[in-house]
């Protein structure tokens, strides 16, 4: 398994994603798919959100293809990894390797019409 997940990563340029992808309609997927970092928690740990009851999937693959989309979240969780948690830790004064996620279903239609 790890030498799948160290192929994937050299396949698909995941140590590199930082520099080399540009997600250029991150500005109308924001609207459409409202996430992402803002400020840390009680413990110091990275606070992540997402509204997933107002996502508009339909709108969102109309602006891009799930393979830049999936690509944006890679890239994203790259800088979790590499920026924000060395910046968290060192604000902290210890090493922070965790983060708190709420997750807004507010909204949310889980069961489908029938």
């Amino acid at each position: 398994m790890f030498t799948n997940y160290i192929n994937w990563r050299k396949e698909d340029g995941v140590d590199t994603i930082i520099e080399d992808f540009q997600f250029h309609e991150a500005g109308i997927i924001s609207e459409l798919y409202p996430c992402g970092y803002h400020k840390v928690c009680k413990n110091g740990w990275s606070l992540y959100i997402e509204r997933m009851g107002i996502v508009d999937v339909k709108r969102i693959l109309e602006e891009t293809t799930v393979e830049r989309f999936t690509k944006h979240h890679i890239q994203s969780y790259e800088l979790l990894m590499k920026l924000m948690f060395p910046a968290l830790s060192e604000i902290k004064g210890e090493r922070v390797q965790k983060g708190t996620s709420i997750i807004d279903m507010d909204g949310l239609n889980a069961i489908p019409d029938r």
